[in-house]
């Protein structure tokens, strides 16, 4: 900053740029509030305008998708949704949007490498879409991984309202709006349904929706778990573990989180041993849980 200010610059950017701060740095050096259009509105992209924009969402959870199409949706924002890495970069190809909220760890093809792909095509078209990396696992240098495959940004799941309105209107230069106000937690105990209802914002429809998809995704990945350790299959266990943890993590469900997490970290090593055990012992949690979220969704 200091050398900007020697060579006579006022203002100076970090990059990666962002719209917001674009934006607000152009105004600034043009002495005015606000930027405005040629018919006198003020700009979309200006911080302080709320709007809906078009987002594709990459990701493999069923939960996930139910719980960030949702609040998406509470902004009014249009979202299109893709399973794996290569429908991501095939989508964001062929058509426009105004962001793309991209998970890491998806099947085919991952989202650092979508990612990748995305930017390389758009240096041809002369586009840039900005891209929020989406990830569970927060790790030191996860970060920095990210922004050197071309993502503008970070998320770390498990994703909560407030923070995914943020991120995008940070990204877009947009207000964040009014907020949801959030409901009394109901007298279910088994559970952390405070930390449920803060992820949806207090929406508690959403947060059934929510429940009843994990209701139907639960079964299939512990099948897909236990028949991966059946046949050796590390990665498969990998993914499937990810999945039941990060739906765990929403529910505040610590121990079975506790237990999903090894069998995701016993996947990624490539270890099998007493991973029936703790398999076991994860749908001894679960068979405590399920009721619960079954009772909920039914009331």
């Amino acid at each position: 900053m200091q050398r900007c200010r020697e060579y006579g610059i006022g203002i100076h950017i970090i990059k990666p740029v962002k719209r917001a701060e674009l934006v607000k740095s152009l105004a600034h050096a043009l002495g005015v509030d606000e930027l405005r259009a040629a018919d006198g509105r003020t700009s979309p992209d200006s911080p302080g305008m709320d709007r809906p924009v078009s987002i594709l969402l990459a990701e493999d959870s069923i939960v996930n998708q139910k719980l960030t199409v949702g609040l998406l949706a509470q902004k009014g924002h249009q979202v299109v949704v893709v399973n794996n890495g290569r429908d991501a970069v095939d989508q964001a190809v062929n058509h426009e949007y105004d962001l793309i909220l991209m998970d890491i760890q998806m099947p085919e093809m991952d989202g650092l490498e979508a990612c990748r792909l995305i930017r390389v095509s758009e240096k041809l078209s002369g586009r840039h879409v900005p891209i929020i990396a989406m990830t569970a696992h927060a790790m030191k240098g996860d970060y920095d991984r990210c922004i050197a495959a071309g993502m503008d940004d970070y998320l770390a799941k498990p994703i909560r309202a407030q923070q995914l309105h943020g991120i995008i209107a940070d990204t877009l230069g947009l207000s964040m709006g009014s907020s949801s106000s959030t409901t009394s937690p109901n007298s279910f105990t088994t559970l952390d349904w405070n930390t449920a209802l803060e992820t949806v914002g207090g929406d508690e429809e959403l947060l059934k929706e929510v429940v009843d998809a994990f209701l139907s995704e639960c079964p299939q990945m512990v099948e897909s778990i236990r028949s991966s350790i059946s046949d050796a299959d590390t990665k498969t266990l990998q993914r499937a573990a990810h999945t039941v943890k990060g739906s765990m993590r929403y529910f505040g469900a610590q121990a079975a989180y506790e237990l999903a997490y090894e069998l995701e970290r016993s996947g990624e090593r490539g270890v099998l041993d007493g991973t029936r055990q703790t398999l076991s012992n994860l749908e001894r949690e679960l068979s405590r849980l399920l009721p619960e979220l079954e009772q909920y969704r039914a009331q």
